[in-house]
């Protein structure tokens, strides 16, 4: 399925997800953290509770018996003196001895002993326990133990937060969290709608005026990248947005260059300045300046021509370009560990130069139009693949001359042959 956002709402889109998800693991962050906190008070201040209730209640007669009846009525009024607790005896082993749980609320009858004396040796609180009343939840507690002359009886074990300060506690938190919710979402939407607001004008705003002056082209090519020729490029940029419009204005000034330079060339306003000058010299010069991008590509630059070769009677500079723009589409259109094959040789009173490569070659129907200048009195766009200018730049360089070029048959990549009349 097509996304059909725009750069500024995808943009608000994905801020407005990550405030979203950053408020949810916040709001997570604060409720663990103050239900850790919370506990670990209620167990610092209750502490000492249980120990308390040992010294000042008979909970283990002479024999170190305890009478279940009169620690179930006992256990009662304490519980109704303070409904936020829950008081148990149970054996060392973790039995239940004694409870006041209203029938059918006791879920399980041993408990784990091992946090009772994690909890007595000093543990850093919050200390959990295992609430009789769940079948899986822990509950911080209070316990002491229970000694007849030094002999371990049981555990006085008191869950501080018991079934009703439950039921409290989770209606307080219930009415927390949706104000936390509300809240959050609040800002999420004033912080999603400013970061739009931002997105739009800093990074939409330059990108939409970039692209209006650049989808001209398809309108009316030449006046769209006149104008945007003659545009002052950022200096220095300051971000991603200027250094691309920099480098849109940077190709049409080179695109303006190459269109007046080809109606300079055709209609005759440059004269090929004609001078002796050996070809075999100034392709080696040539293939200098490609050594670097050569060896970067990891390409094979064969060069075949004879040295014995007669002098030629043309504008340096114009075959030198020739040459040049040959060569680059050359070393450009080549894959990696690919060849470009040069070659140099007399024919006719002409003079032949060759530049194949192994890259992928030309489709049938850039071959028929590679040469073909598309009319600038067209304004609609054309579909047919056609050659760059400086193709079309090459060409009349040569016909000045008196020569051409052509596309040739390659079995693999693309070959360009050109001669010059000796």
């Amino acid at each position: 399925m097509n996304c059909s956002l725009t750069l500024s709402q995808r943009l608000s889109l994905v801020f407005t997800v990550v405030l979203l998800f950053c408020a949810a693991v916040t709001c997570g962050v604060h409720i663990y953290s103050s239900n850790l906190y919370g506990n670990a008070m209620v167990q610092r201040l209750s502490a000492g509770l249980a120990q308390q209730i040992v010294i000042t209640e008979p909970l283990l007669d002479n024999r170190g018996q305890v009478n279940h009846r009169t620690l179930k009525s006992l256990f009662e009024r304490l519980m109704t003196l303070n409904p936020s607790v829950e008081l148990y005896i149970v054996s060392p082993e973790g039995r239940l001895l004694v409870e006041a749980a209203p029938p059918g609320h006791i879920k399980r009858r041993y408990i784990n002993i091992a946090p009772l004396k994690k909890f007595l040796s000093g543990a850093v609180w919050p200390v959990y326990g295992d609430d009789p009343r769940s079948v899986n939840k822990k509950k911080v507690f209070s316990t002491a133990p229970l000694y007849l002359r030094d002999d371990l009886k049981g555990y006085l074990y008191i869950i501080l937060q018991g079934e009703e300060l439950n039921a409290l506690t989770d209606a307080a938190w219930t009415k927390a969290l949706w104000n936390a919710l509300y809240w959050s979402l609040f800002l999420v939407v004033i912080c999603g709608l400013l970061s739009g607001m931002l997105v739009w004008y800093w990074v939409t705003r330059p990108i939409q005026q970039l692209t209006e002056n650049v989808s001209g082209i398809e309108q009316d090519s030449i006046s769209a990248i006149k104008q945007l020729a003659i545009q002052r490029p950022a200096t220095p940029p300051s971000n991603e947005v200027e250094i691309l419009h920099n480098a849109f204005i940077e190709l049409a000034r080179k695109i303006s260059c190459q269109l007046f330079e080809l109606a300079r060339l055709e209609h005759g306003a440059i004269k090929p300045q004609l001078e002796q000058f050996s070809v075999c010299e100034l392709i080696q010069d040539v293939a200098q300046k490609f050594e670097l991008s050569i060896e970067t590509r990891r390409l094979q630059l064969r060069i075949m021509m004879s040295h014995s070769l007669p002098l030629i009677r043309a504008d340096i500079s114009m075959i030198e370009r020739v040459i040049t723009n040959l060569l680059d589409n050359a070393v450009r259109h080549t894959p990696p560990e690919g060849s470009i094959r040069l070659k140099v040789w007399q024919e006719d009173n002409r003079l032949h130069v060759e530049v194949a490569d192994s890259g992928p070659g030309l489709t049938e129907d850039m071959r028929t139009h590679l040469f073909r200048r598309a009319s600038v009195l067209c304004h609609e766009p054309s579909e047919e693949p056609r050659g760059g200018l400086g193709l079309l730049i090459v060409r009349r360089m040569l016909v000045l001359h008196g020569g051409d070029i052509r596309l040739t048959d390659s079995t693999t990549g693309a070959c360009f042959r050109f001669f010059l009349p000796l």
